[in-house]
């Protein structure tokens, strides 16, 4: 099955969709019942695969973000000495001693911080949760689409429209935060609502990130296009086999290259930029609110609240520098962790998929397919 959606996928690239499938599938066509199964598993494994990554990733991320070491105060006790010691030297009363104890983060496993998010906020609210970030993410898209829309330039146009939907959709996103670190509380989600002094404060971290994502999205992209990585795959399978293997070697290794520079781009400016922003927003809490995870409202000293005569607010290289390096390995960790959970679901699904598409055709339906492509290949 991998051998005819490599070649459907080549001939995508190469020539019309409906040419790619008369060659490869001949008479072949898929039953409406089969199109409808196919998508009906689509939805819900996209559906499972946005739900680990919504709790996992933005959720639990978020309160890595913020999450500030903690330590917890330790009593020890020294019993009375013996009685037979002499007077001067025995003491009736204990010893008390205090000593501080550094806790591991919650965050740090992600079966404790979801047991506590479940315990404190509920399924029901973590639900509300995702439709306001859901609201986020269809303001910016909507924005996006009408700047995208304008008379202007195509590249100023797309640039345009991913800064515009951004902003637009960053009171949302602030909102979002503040009500995902902070305690339940019956009237938190209007109490929470940012204003405008807020928005305007959080708008250089907003930037900053638009930028930083857009880069980041831009570089794979730029790679692909640059080293001819389609065509050269399209081609390789229309080869004799040595010439094949021979360019799609070279095409797997242009792959490895993108794949390493995608993530050292993720690693060096995106996680930056994201964790600064999501802090830059954090510091713009109300002082009156409590969060869930342990938070250092000062980020190390480097915020004077307005209520002690400061600004209240962060900047943004305070905001990444206040960062520790243990919180920053934690982060990656967690992101490594949500990785190995979305690998699975990746891997049920195209199993579940080529076992549909087995039953679809049936096995001799298959086979023929197969044998075409063999022949196409020699």
């Amino acid at each position: 099955m991998w051998r005819v959606a490599l070649h459907l996928l080549a001939r995508d690239l190469a020539s019309d969709h409906d040419d790619a499938w008369q060659t490869v599938f001949g008479d072949v066509r898929m039953p409406a019942w089969g199109n409808a199964l196919l998508i009906a598993t689509g939805l819900l494994f996209a559906f499972g695969f946005q739900v680990i990554r919504y709790f996992y990733g933005l959720v639990i991320g978020t309160l890595a973000m913020v999450e500030a070491p903690s330590d917890r105060m330790m009593l020890g006790i020294t019993p009375p000495q013996s009685a037979d010691m002499t007077d001067d030297k025995r003491s009736e009363d204990p010893e008390i001693e205090v000593v501080l104890v550094k806790t591991p983060p919650m965050t740090s496993s992600l079966r404790q911080t979801r047991r506590a998010l479940f315990t404190q906020h509920g399924l029901l609210v973590i639900a509300a949760t995702a439709s306001h970030y859901l609201v986020a993410y269809q303001v910016g898209e909507i924005v996006e689409s009408v700047v995208r829309g304008l008379w202007i330039e195509s590249h100023t146009r797309g640039i345009a429209g991913v800064l515009v939907g951004t902003l637009a959709a960053s009171p949302f996103m602030i909102w979002w935060t503040h009500i995902v670190i902070s305690t339940p509380s019956p009237e938190r989600f209007s109490r929470l609502q940012p204003t405008r002094k807020t928005i305007l404060r959080a708008t250089p971290a907003t930037l900053v990130y638009v930028v930083a994502a857009r880069v980041t999205r831009d570089v794979p992209i730029l790679m692909f296009s640059a080293l001819k990585v389609s065509s050269r795959f399209g081609s390789a399978l229309n080869m004799d086999r040595a010439t094949g293997m021979h360019h799609l070697r070279i095409v797997a290794g242009q792959m490895l290259a993108i794949a390493v520079a995608a993530g050292l781009t993720a690693f060096l400016i995106y996680i930056p930029a994201i964790v600064t922003m999501v802090r830059v927003y954090a510091a713009l809490l109300p002082e009156s609110e409590e969060t869930i995870v342990p938070f250092d409202p000062t980020f190390d000293g480097k915020v004077v609240s307005e209520s002690e005569g400061g600004t209240g607010k962060l900047g943004l290289l305070d905001a990444w520098r206040s960062f520790k390096w243990s919180a920053r390995f934690r982060l990656v960790k967690l992101y490594a962790k949500v990785f190995l959970l979305l690998v699975p679901v990746v891997m049920l699904y195209g199993l579940v998929t080529a076992v549909e598409l087995r039953f679809i055709f049936g096995r001799e339906t298959i086979e023929k397919i197969v044998e075409r492509m063999r022949r196409l290949e020699t």
